[in-house]
């Protein structure tokens, strides 16, 4: 997923997931990933505040997961809950 902003862009994508093509929702805030991994799917709706993920598991199986970003690096937001970019 890439998302620009006034601030710049920062792009993210699972990682040793299957490369399934994205299926965008019927509401044109969402898109779909289905079986990203094996028994999972993985879901990102836009709203104006944010950006909020879902990973849809299908079992209990897989427990981890990777994620790249680019050309940000991120870090725990000691502040509040979610991620904050560090500084370059």
């Amino acid at each position: 997923m890439k998302l620009n902003s006034p601030k710049g862009t920062v792009s993210f994508s699972p990682s040793g997931g299957s490369g399934v093509a994205p299926v965008p929702g019927a509401d044109k805030s969402s898109v779909a990933y289905p079986g990203v991994w094996p028994g999972v799917d993985l879901r990102y709706v836009v709203h104006a505040s944010g950006v909020e993920e879902f990973l849809v598991l299908h079992s209990a199986t897989q427990i981890t997961f990777d994620f790249s970003t680019g050309p940000t690096t991120f870090a725990p937001n000691p502040t509040s809950a979610g991620l904050a970019p560090l500084a370059s």
